[in-house]
């Protein structure tokens, strides 16, 4: 749980709770990777999100089902 006035800082700078999902989604699914926010006079406007996997079958079908269906990629 957030602190709400933390919580209310990050809304004003315009980082929503979408945004924290995609962060923590980024999180799990990364072995290799980067996420970047972007601010322009203190407001979120573009998140650059790249995330590099091995070719390995097994690899690419975890990142598939994560990216598709939602399904948790933490093992």
């Amino acid at each position: 749980m957030l602190d709400r006035r933390l919580w209310d800082n990050l809304e004003a700078h315009g980082v929503t709770e979408a945004h924290l999902e995609l962060l923590l989604r980024t999180l799990e699914l990364q072995k290799n990777g980067s996420v970047a926010w972007h601010f322009v006079h203190g407001t979120l406007t573009q998140c650059d999100l790249r995330v590099t996997f091995p070719s390995r079958r097994a690899e690419v079908t975890r990142v598939c089902a994560a990216l598709l269906d939602g399904a948790s990629v933490l093992r």
